[in-house]
């Protein structure tokens, strides 16, 4: 089975941007015409369709659609794969800021051990 549709989100300014989306069995194209859709990036607004989140929604009357077109992609298996991969990078960017915390803290005792031997 084929699916296609565009779904108009907005945007921060007044002009919507254009969300297109292609399923066919396990073969899912989505792309949008906001700047990091254009340079091939995930964007909250492709995102905003693969959480279902409506909020962005630029037509209501697009919410039917919008619920059919989360389902096609739930059965192509292309949510699941996302909420895996956001899931990581959350996981990831903890362990960084966890790096980080530890990185400063080290380096705050290292400076103040040199300052009070010289003292």
């Amino acid at each position: 089975m084929c699916y296609n549709s565009i779904f108009k989100i907005k945007s921060s300014g007044s002009t919507p941007y254009s969300v297109m989306v292609s399923v066919e069995g396990k073969d899912v194209r989505i792309g949008c015409n906001c700047k990091a859709g254009a340079m091939n990036q995930l964007c909250k607004h492709v995102v905003s369709l693969l959480e279902n989140n409506q909020k962005l929604l630029y037509d209501a009357s697009q919410s039917e659609e919008f619920n059919v077109c989360h389902t096609h992609l739930i059965e192509s298996g292309i949510v699941e794969t996302y909420k895996s991969m956001d899931s990581r990078v959350k996981s990831i960017e903890k362990e960084a800021k966890k790096a980080k915390d530890q990185f400063t803290k080290e380096k705050a005792e290292i400076k103040s051990m040199f300052f009070n031997s010289i003292s």
